[in-house]
């Protein structure tokens, strides 16, 4: 007899594609957000990127304890899609119009991940993720 956990939802979902959780993020500022739960096939962000700049989206994750990817696109569908196998999951985006530009973050799960956790970092430029 197999026996799960039950997951627990972390402080950000409800967090859907078409309602994203929006975390607050600013050129020179750092965000690090550790104990989010993959409970569902995919959890969803969004930052702002100021103009001529960028930001280094990573996961951080026991790949053990199951796959989870990352993909960080524009509102075109631009954007970058990190299918690693490793622990750590990396996307930087540069944003070169004129304007922010809003990104949407998608930390997802590969065939059949649930029940795992997860640290989102956003680092201000295209740096190493910790």
């Amino acid at each position: 007899v197999a026996v799960r956990k039950a997951c627990v939802d972390d402080a950000y979902e409800p967090a859907t594609e078409a309602a994203p959780y929006a975390l607050s993020y600013s050129a020179g500022s750092e965000i690090s957000q550790q104990s989010h739960a993959m409970c569902h096939k995919s959890d969803f962000f969004t930052i702002s990127v100021d103009a001529a700049a960028s930001a280094t989206v990573c996961l951080a994750f026991t790949h053990s304890a199951g796959d989870i990817d990352l993909s960080v696109t524009d509102s075109a569908g631009a954007g970058s899609v990190s299918l690693g196998t490793s622990d750590t999951e990396k996307v930087v985006v540069t944003n070169s119009d004129g304007d922010a530009k809003t990104y949407t973050i998608k930390a997802f799960a590969k065939s059949g991940t649930v029940n795992s956790s997860y640290t989102l970092s956003v680092l201000d430029g295209s740096v190493a993720c910790p």
